[in-house]
């Protein structure tokens, strides 16, 4: 974060954020899917969980009351009957989070250990092995890892549990960080997670927290070692750093040419550039992900507007379409941003009620 921001204040950003769980949890124990709701969404309640069970194992505050109501919760999802893949999925997941917490449930994890289904998701069988490897059995564990690492495949979802490619190797990674963390497919790992980052994130707020807990990991088993460094901007030297402290460099003259940055020591350092600004080149290409939004300017006779042409005080008419590209799409909203110098009628000047097209 430029400047550091938000140096020193993680920690209460955290508690803030537990307050805020606390207060949505339900009767069940499971956790409201929005605030000041009184429904649960079985997926993101365990995720949740575990967001609260790491929270306290890094010793932040949590209500015994709500963390002893969300792990019988947790147990009761673990033990439930029916197991379609989805169901099952957030069962194994509850069965991890029990067993991080220190409170594993033995029976039903050696119950999927001998009948899981063949098709069960790679992340799935990752998330029980280390639900063994919490209780410190590491041969049952290590037994029952993925025997391959390969892209899974599964399309972003935006309901069910929110599967996608991205967060299953998140995933697999965090897991295999603990388990196996020699494991050669480890670099594969994080070189497709780091390559499917865009502008410093990825694509959902789940493959974020899973993609930064399994790389916090990684990075966490690295050697502590000392390294110096050099920034040049061509040939010119413009900064030196080492690994005492984290170093910021805010410098325009960055922009200007090719950057450099030359180190010495055993440590590894880790470093990125970010720039802002304006495009200068207008016509930005189109394209859909997954949904074909259109819009159109359309004028009281339902014409096509010519943009370039707007009096004041002209009707326009914004008429949205969507097509979606892909099966199940949920939790879709759309966002049109009006153009300056536009606003929104006033419906008490009824003047819609001219426009016999428009229903």
């Amino acid at each position: 974060m430029e400047g550091g921001a938000f140096k020193g204040n993680a920690d209460y950003y955290i508690s803030e954020g537990i307050e805020k769980i606390e207060a949505m949890q339900l009767r069940d124990g499971s956790f409201a899917y929005w605030p000041g709701g009184n429904s649960s969404h079985e997926w993101s309640s365990v995720y949740t969980a575990h967001f609260l069970v790491e929270a306290r194992k890094a010793g932040h505050s949590v209500s015994d009351r709500v963390y002893n109501r969300m792990l019988s919760y947790l147990k009761t999802i673990a033990r439930s009957s029916e197991s379609n893949v989805y169901r099952l999925q957030s069962k194994i997941y509850a069965l991890y989070v029990l067993s991080l917490n220190g409170t594993p449930d033995l029976s039903t994890m050696a119950y999927w250990k001998r009948y899981a289904p063949e098709n069960i998701s790679s992340y799935s069988r990752a998330h029980l092995a280390a639900a063994y490897f919490y209780t410190g059995d590491r041969i049952t564990a290590r037994a029952i890892l993925p025997e391959s690492f390969a892209v899974a495949d599964f399309s972003r979802e935006s309901g069910g549990n929110f599967n996608s490619s991205l967060r299953s190797d998140a995933i697999m990674l965090s897991v295999l960080a603990d388990v196996e963390p020699q494991n050669p497919s480890v670099y594969k790992l994080v070189n497709r997670i780091t390559q499917a980052a865009k502008g410093g994130r990825w694509g959902t707020t789940q493959e974020n927290a899973f993609a930064l807990l399994a790389l916090g990991k990684i990075l966490k088993e690295k050697g502590e070692g000392e390294y110096q460094g050099e920034v040049y901007l061509g040939k010119e030297k413009i900064a030196d750093f080492d690994s005492t402290e984290d170093f910021i460099l805010n410098d325009p003259r960055l922009a200007d040419g090719k950057v450099t940055v030359k180190l010495a020591g055993d440590g590894e350092c880790y470093y990125y550039l970010k720039a802002s600004g304006l495009l200068k080149r207008t016509d930005v290409p189109e394209h859909n992900t997954g949904l074909q939004v259109t819009r159109e300017y359309l004028d009281r006779h339902g014409k096509a507007l010519d943009v370039n042409n707007i009096k004041q005080g002209d009707l326009i008419v914004a008429r949205i379409t969507i097509k979606p590209q892909q099966k199940e799409l949920h939790n879709i909203g759309i966002v049109d941003l009006l153009p300056a110098g536009l606003e929104i009628e006033n419906p008490r000047l009824e003047s819609r009620a001219g426009i016999p097209w428009l229903t």
